[in-house]
């Protein structure tokens, strides 16, 4: 649960708790254990986060539902292979086209 002082607030609030609570804790466990799937719920959260992921030049690949065919097998490939840490995908993307990613490991 993350507290915010109002509604508006919220969407700020929830970035921030993930950048500087969950995220280093996460990184710290993947970059040892392996590559991990980030499922986001919506399509802004998605953009902050791949923002703040290219800034601080950690290595990512993703599928959203505006993401071309080609692109998405790409990512997953890279995935897959190992070339890249994480995978970011919407909810919708993975409702709407069902690929199965592959690659992820349990940490």
């Amino acid at each position: 649960k993350v507290e915010c002082s109002n509604l508006g607030s919220a969407h700020e609030s929830r970035f921030k708790y993930f950048i500087e609570d969950i995220f280093p804790k996460l990184h710290a466990t993947s970059a040892s254990e392996g590559r991990c799937i980030l499922f986001i719920p919506s399509y802004l959260d998605f953009v902050r986060i791949r923002n703040h992921l290219k800034r601080q030049g950690i290595s990512f690949a993703n599928c959203c539902e505006y993401t071309r065919d080609p692109e998405v097998s790409r990512a997953r490939q890279l995935f897959f292979d190992g070339d890249v840490q994480y995978l970011l995908v919407t909810e919708r993307f993975h409702f709407f086209k069902r690929y199965r990613l592959r690659g992820a490991c349990h940490c």
